[in-house]
C-alpha cells in the first residue's frame, strides 16, 4: 500500500497501480483493455502517400538480421510475450515477412496497434529510505520487440545515410552519443552563470509541445 498526498493510504492493489500512473503518467485515462478493433475502426481511414522507394531503402534484410541477433535472447517481452530469442531461433522463417511488414510501416508512415500497446512495471529505486509512496518507484516501460527491431532498423539506416551527410548540430543533444539532457543543462546553467558573474542580463523562452486531445 501507498500513502497519497492527502495523508490516505491505498486499501486496494487497483487503487495502488491507480496512484501510480496518475503520479508518473499525469492526465491519463483509464480504459478498458480492447486490442480487437471496433466497427468505427474498422472503417476505410486515410493512408498518407506510400513511399516504397524509401522504405526498400531504409528496411534490408541483412539489418533485419542485424537487429535481430544483436538483441539480448531473454530480455523481458512486452505484451505479446514474444522474446528476442524466439525471432532469433525462427529468423529463416520470419525474416521475409518482417521485412514486408517493416516496408508497409515505412512506406505508409503506420505502426500496427498491437505493437502500440506496453506493459508497464513498477521497480523500487535504489537507495529509498522510505518505499510507502509513488516517487520511490520508477516505471519501466516494455513493448514488442518487433516494434524494436523496426527502431534498430530505421535508427542504423540514419546513421549510415542521412546523418552522415547531414550531421547533426552540435549543440543538438537529443539522438548524439555522450549528450543527454544532463549536457543539455549543463550548457543552459553554463550560460546563466556567466551572465550573472558579468553583471548582465540573460533571457530565456522555453516552449512546451502539448498534444490536444480528439
Amino acid at each position: 500500500m501507498l500513502r497519497q498526498p492527502n495523508g490516505r493510504w491505498t486499501e486496494s492493489s487497483k487503487e495502488t497501480i491507480q496512484h501510480l500512473l496518475e503520479v508518473h503518467f499525469p492526465e491519463c485515462r483509464l480504459e478498458d483493455q480492447q486490442l480487437t478493433p471496433t466497427p468505427s475502426q474498422q472503417r476505410a481511414k486515410w493512408i498518407p502517400a506510400r513511399d516504397w522507394r524509401v522504405a526498400k531503402q531504409t528496411i534490408t534484410k541483412d539489418r533485419i538480421c542485424w537487429a535481430i541477433e544483436t538483441m539480448d535472447p531473454y530480455k523481458s517481452p512486452g505484451e505479446d510475450g514474444i522474446f528476442p530469442s524466439l525471432l532469433q531461433k525462427g529468423l529463416p522463417y520470419v525474416l521475409t515477412p518482417l521485412c514486408l511488414i517493416y516496408r508497409a510501416c515505412i512506406a505508409n508512415s503506420y505502426i500496427p496497434q498491437v505493437w502500440r500497446h506496453a506493459r508497464v512495471l513498477f521497480l523500487p529505486k535504489p537507495g529509498k529510505i522510505d518505499y510507502t509512496t509513488a516517487k520511490a518507484f520508477r516505471p519501466i516501460s516494455l513493448t514488442s520487440f518487433l516494434l524494436k527491431g523496426l527502431e534498430k532498423v530505421t535508427d542504423r539506416y540514419l546513421r549510415e545515410g542521412p546523418l552522415v551527410d547531414l550531421p547533426l548540430h552540435p549543440r543538438q543533444h537529443a539522438y548524439q552519443a555522450g549528450k543527454s539532457t544532463e549536457s543539455a543543462l549543463h550548457q543552459l546553467v553554463s550560460r546563466l552563470e556567466k551572465a550573472l558573474d558579468q553583471r548582465q542580463y540573460a533571457l530565456g523562452g522555453l516552449l512546451r509541445y502539448r498534444r490536444s486531445r480528439r
